[in-house]
Protein backbone atom coordinates (compact mmCIF):
# COMPACT_ATOMS: atom_id res chain seq x y z
CA UNK A 1 0.00 0.00 0.00
CA UNK A 2 1.32 3.44 -0.96
CA UNK A 3 -0.12 6.42 0.86
CA UNK A 4 -0.18 9.67 -1.05
CA UNK A 5 -1.30 13.08 0.06
CA UNK A 6 -4.95 12.58 -0.85
CA UNK A 7 -5.33 8.86 -1.51
CA UNK A 8 -3.84 5.39 -1.16
CA UNK A 9 -2.79 2.90 -3.82
CA UNK A 10 -2.54 -0.83 -3.36
CA UNK A 11 -0.06 -2.70 -5.53
CA UNK A 12 -0.08 -6.50 -5.37
CA UNK A 13 3.42 -7.69 -4.55
CA UNK A 14 3.24 -10.15 -7.47
CA UNK A 15 2.76 -7.18 -9.84
CA UNK A 16 6.07 -5.54 -8.83
CA UNK A 17 8.69 -5.60 -11.59
CA UNK A 18 11.39 -3.53 -9.90
CA UNK A 19 12.08 -1.11 -7.05
CA UNK A 20 15.15 1.04 -7.61
CA UNK A 21 16.69 4.07 -5.86
CA UNK A 22 15.82 7.39 -7.49
CA UNK A 23 16.78 10.99 -6.83
CA UNK A 24 14.51 12.28 -9.55
CA UNK A 25 13.04 15.73 -9.11
CA UNK A 26 9.99 14.69 -11.10
CA UNK A 27 6.63 14.89 -9.41
CA UNK A 28 5.86 12.17 -6.93
CA UNK A 29 3.94 11.61 -3.72
CA UNK A 30 7.05 12.07 -1.60
CA UNK A 31 8.56 15.32 -0.39
CA UNK A 32 11.98 13.68 -0.11
CA UNK A 33 14.41 13.32 -3.01
CA UNK A 34 15.71 10.10 -1.43
CA UNK A 35 13.08 7.97 -3.16
CA UNK A 36 12.41 4.55 -4.59
CA UNK A 37 10.95 4.13 -8.06
CA UNK A 38 8.44 1.27 -8.03
CA UNK A 39 7.58 -0.18 -11.44
CA UNK A 40 4.71 -2.63 -11.51
CA UNK A 41 2.48 -4.34 -14.05
CA UNK A 42 -0.33 -2.05 -15.12
CA UNK A 43 1.48 1.16 -14.14
CA UNK A 44 2.20 4.07 -16.46
CA UNK A 45 5.84 4.51 -15.50
CA UNK A 46 5.52 3.47 -11.87
CA UNK A 47 5.38 5.50 -8.71
CA UNK A 48 7.97 7.28 -6.56
CA UNK A 49 7.84 6.54 -2.83
CA UNK A 50 9.94 7.42 0.20
CA UNK A 51 9.80 4.74 2.92
CA UNK A 52 11.22 5.58 6.34
CA UNK A 53 13.88 2.86 6.04
CA UNK A 54 14.73 2.10 2.39
CA UNK A 55 16.95 -0.89 3.10
CA UNK A 56 14.40 -2.53 5.41
CA UNK A 57 11.63 -1.86 2.86
CA UNK A 58 13.64 -3.52 0.06
CA UNK A 59 14.56 -6.50 2.25
CA UNK A 60 10.94 -6.90 3.35
CA UNK A 61 9.73 -6.96 -0.27
CA UNK A 62 12.27 -9.63 -1.18
CA UNK A 63 11.35 -11.68 1.91
CA UNK A 64 7.62 -11.54 1.09
CA UNK A 65 7.91 -12.70 -2.51
CA UNK A 66 10.02 -15.59 -3.82
CA UNK A 67 10.01 -13.95 -7.27
CA UNK A 68 11.85 -10.84 -5.99
CA UNK A 69 15.51 -10.49 -5.02
CA UNK A 70 17.77 -7.68 -3.84
CA UNK A 71 20.55 -6.79 -6.30
CA UNK A 72 22.87 -3.79 -5.80
CA UNK A 73 20.48 -1.86 -3.55
CA UNK A 74 17.41 -2.53 -5.70
CA UNK A 75 14.69 -5.17 -5.84
CA UNK A 76 14.16 -6.92 -9.16
CA UNK A 77 12.27 -9.95 -10.37
CA UNK A 78 14.50 -13.04 -10.29
CA UNK A 79 13.82 -13.66 -13.99
CA UNK A 80 15.27 -10.19 -14.76
CA UNK A 81 18.22 -10.27 -12.35
CA UNK A 82 21.69 -10.11 -13.88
Amino acid sequence: EFRRVLFRSNVPIDAIISVKPSRSILSGPSLSLDRLHVVYQGSWGGVLISPDDRDAFLADLADRSPQLTVVDGAVVRRDQAP
